[in-house]
């Protein structure tokens, strides 16, 4: 009986055997090709929180304050008598969901007027909430004889864009912490996060009083068990 040979002289059985081979090397490698995608996504997600707090430590070096100003004159958000930014967000990416009236809390204030901007309007283009027009401040206490950008104090851009999360979403930063005392909250945990592969921020804005520890991050303040994917880097 004469084989069936293909047009490139293979036989049927032969090129039926390489798919097989080829499939069961699929199904073997598929979930380890997975791992290591969630694996570099996640290692993008803790360098981008990385690069953002250096940048904002940068940015209070050359100025001398947060970037939490939501005035012209920089000088909001430097006490919890003076309002400012508590929010700031990247520019691109969606909202991240909330696990509760407390994580929610982020986009609120992120979405807010006056309560909220983005890192690009403080840290890259220096205007404050986008305000074109407004008038850059003097940084504290310089010296007479400064050169114009000393006595400005702002040297950035601190970074040159600040992307979506490598899920989407926008990271997001309690600046509200660096400078906000006590109210319901206890605002002593600055973080820069990414609401992690979930897409769900788990970690609350602040503490509440009576238990400082449920601002940690990566814990699950409802449910206790510890189950948030929240990616951050603490500042304060």
């Amino acid at each position: 009986m004469q084989k069936i040979r293909g047009s490139k002289g293979f036989t049927l059985i032969e090129v039926i055997v390489v798919i097989a081979v080829i499939a069961i090397l699929a199904a073997i490698l598929a979930p380890q090709i997975a791992k290591h995608i969630k694996d570099a996504k996640v290692a993008k997600a803790r360098a981008d929180v990385n690069t953002i707090a250096a940048a904002i430590g940068d940015f209070y070096k050359d100025t001398g304050r947060w970037p939490t100003a939501n005035n012209a004159a920089g000088t909001s958000g430097t006490s919890k008598t003076n309002s400012g930014i508590y929010v700031l967000a990247s520019n691109q990416g969606a909202l991240a969901a909330g696990h509760s009236a407390a994580t929610n809390q982020w986009n609120t204030w992120a979405s807010s007027g006056t309560r909220g901007d983005t890192f690009r309007n403080q840290m890259v283009l220096n205007r404050i909430q986008g305000n074109a027009a407004w008038n850059y401040p003097v940084k504290t206490g310089a010296p007479a004889g400064l050169s114009l950008t000393d006595v400005l104090g702002w040297h950035g851009p601190y970074l040159k864009t600040v992307p979506a999360d490598p899920w989407g979403h926008k990271y997001y930063s309690n600046v509200l912490a660096l400078y906000y005392g006590q109210g319901t909250y206890i605002y002593d945990q600055c973080w820069i996060i990414s609401s992690g592969p979930n897409g769900t921020i788990e970690s609350p804005v602040g503490s509440p009083l009576a238990n400082p520890q449920t601002g940690e991050i990566n814990s699950d303040p409802i449910g206790g068990a510890g189950t948030g994917d929240d990616i951050g880097t603490m500042i304060k």
